[in-house]
């Protein structure tokens, strides 16, 4: 669907839709509800950029692909390319990077 279909070959359109529509058949509720918390999670993750901030508005959660039409809408205004993509998606790996380091580990086996 949108910006992501124009990446991948006719043949894997297809394998992909067909997927897709299995999918949908069984899961068609569960389907909301990982569009809603995609949706969130795309927001809190780009919430520090003020210019994504009308892609937000004009796409709410609860409606029928919330995340994928936010997904698409930000690929078309900061394509993976884009320096901006870039950091934020760095300061999301980085922030789970440390988040990691900071837990405690076991450093030995417990005998």
């Amino acid at each position: 669907m949108g910006i992501g279909s124009t990446l991948v070959s006719s043949e894997e359109l297809a394998v992909d839709d067909n997927k897709e529509h299995a999918w949908m058949t069984v899961y068609a509720n569960d389907r909301d509800v990982i569009e809603d918390l995609l949706y969130r999670s795309l927001k809190t993750l780009w919430s520090n950029c003020t210019d994504v901030i009308a892609i937000f508005s004009q796409n709410h959660a609860g409606e029928e692909f919330c995340a994928q039409k936010v997904w698409d809408a930000l690929v078309t205004a900061f394509p993976l390319n884009h320096k901006r993509m870039q950091t934020v998606l760095l300061d999301r790996e980085f922030s789970r990077l440390m988040a990691w380091m900071a837990t405690p580990r076991l450093t030995s086996i417990p005998t």
